[in-house]
């Protein structure tokens, strides 16, 4: 029988302003150094162009978007609107989903509430988002506080459940274009596996339009038969 065609693609988010930070100083003491305090931080210049690149490479490469899923950080959120403004087609589909946000390790990745990114993107919906929708459930100074403790982050354990409950609804999509804005962790995370006793998974630029279809549901991958 022949399977209706199915494919997974994902967007890491452009350029970050915590990204450039990151490049200038990129030892593991500067991480919570009170100028990385970044929290939900925009996207760079440089950040813009290749959002606007990985449009005109997906105009290219699919045909539309039956489900456009993006993460409620805002370097996620600002790349997706920009992708979508060199996209010929719209999405059938929007959802603003707290699963595909990043991993919770630094002050980046510490969210805004629903009513800031109303204000901010109004044609999308984040009425179902909780106020504090990031990992712990805490106020962004609350949470940076713990971080400078070390406290609070999203460990390896809670991450994989996560990972593995968005693999999970995806798998249960039997066809369409799926496109996923997220990011560089959560990438990692959803593609790796084990190999010769080590953990190991795509690392993906800024930018970077991956198809991650044979990770998540091999029998869809490459061409229907």
């Amino acid at each position: 029988m022949k399977k209706s065609k199915k494919r997974i693609l994902v967007i890491r988010h452009g350029e970050s302003i915590w990204n450039v930070l990151r490049q200038q100083y990129p030892g593991e003491e500067e991480r919570y150094h009170p100028r990385m305090w970044t929290i939900d931080c925009d996207i760079t210049d440089r950040g813009v162009q290749q959002a606007r690149r990985a449009g005109e490479h997906l105009a290219s490469e699919i045909d539309g978007i039956d489900l456009f899923i993006v993460s409620p950080l805002r370097r996620a959120l600002q790349t997706a609107h920009l992708v979508l403004e060199t996209l010929p087609y719209e999405p059938k589909k929007v959802l603003i989903s707290k699963d595909v946000s990043e991993v919770m390790l630094d002050p980046c990745d510490i969210g805004s509430s629903p009513e800031r990114l109303s204000k901010e993107f109004p044609e999308w919906d984040f009425s179902h988002l909780e106020e504090s929708w990031w990992y712990g459930g805490l106020s962004s100074e609350e949470t940076l506080a713990q971080m400078k403790e070390r406290n609070g982050l999203e460990n390896e354990e809670a991450a994989k459940t996560r990972i593995g409950s968005l693999v999970a609804f995806l798998r249960q999509i039997e066809s369409g274009n799926i496109l996923i804005v997220c990011h560089g962790d959560l990438i990692w995370g959803i593609t790796s596996c084990q190999k010769k006793g080590e953990a190991w998974g795509l690392r993906a630029e800024n930018g970077e339009v991956i198809d991650i279809t044979s990770y998540i549901d091999p029998e869809h991958s490459g061409e229907s038969t």
